[in-house]
């Protein structure tokens, strides 16, 4: 993963480690940036030979935290545009999805998805939210 800054054109990040051993069974790997810009969400990673998304830190690149749970390779991933407030504490909502077609729904501080959904299609190519968040 390569991370550019388009104030100069130049790369300002690459982070190998979490791709090193990944199989190259994917035909694309999609990334998504939380509503406030401080963590990246990448798939196609792996962690202890199995399938993960990493939510890395802007500020420096490391992992924050492994999203696991899915079998297959992970190829989607998308924050929801829109903070959730639960107690007045901000919270992000992710979605994660693999290529047989397992979903997964995260938030912040939770250390299991909200909801995982098996079979939920043949296979996810790519997740997205209303722009409401919804």
């Amino acid at each position: 993963l390569r991370v550019w800054s388009t104030a100069t054109w130049s790369q300002v990040a690459e982070v190998a480690a979490p791709f090193r051993d990944a199989p190259d069974t994917t035909h694309f790997r999609r990334v998504s940036w939380s509503p406030d810009g401080m963590t990246l969400c990448v798939t196609a990673a792996l962690e202890r030979g199995k399938p993960v998304a990493q939510l890395l830190r802007r500020d420096d690149w490391t992992k924050a935290v492994d999203l696991v749970g899915h079998s297959a390779p992970l190829v989607a991933c998308r924050f929801s545009p829109r903070m959730l407030a639960p107690r007045e504490r901000h919270r992000t909502c992710c979605v994660v999805g693999d290529n047989e077609g397992d979903v997964s729904v995260w938030t912040s501080g939770s250390p299991s998805p909200v909801v995982v959904l098996r079979h939920a299609c043949e296979a996810i190519m790519d997740a997205a939210w209303d722009p409401d968040g919804r």
